[in-house]
């Protein structure tokens, strides 16, 4: 009885870090999106990227918005992992 009871203590424990997980995967997908929204609104202003603020605004964003999804996605493979770390312990 005490294993099943130290399994079920540590899958609780693992499916507490991945809600965290799966939080903060959604949360760089929303600031990746906001991103790269930013820039294409600075695109416009940029008028053929003659105005070198707005052109900064359009590159600094893309390249936010790259990394903020990239977080996203590896954040999406640690949830695979602790879930199938959860599995293996149920077993």
């Amino acid at each position: 009885m005490a294993a099943i009871e130290t399994h079920m203590l540590l899958l609780n424990e693992n499916s507490l870090n991945i809600l965290v997980v799966v939080n903060m995967s959604w949360i760089f997908l929303i600031l990746g999106v906001a991103a790269e929204a930013m820039s294409h609104l600075a695109l416009k202003e940029t008028e053929g990227f003659t105005k070198p603020l707005p052109r900064a605004f359009v590159l600094l964003g893309h390249l936010a918005a790259f990394m903020f999804l990239g977080q996203a996605m590896k954040g999406s493979a640690s949830h695979d992992q602790l879930f199938k770390r959860a599995q293996s312990l149920v077993s």
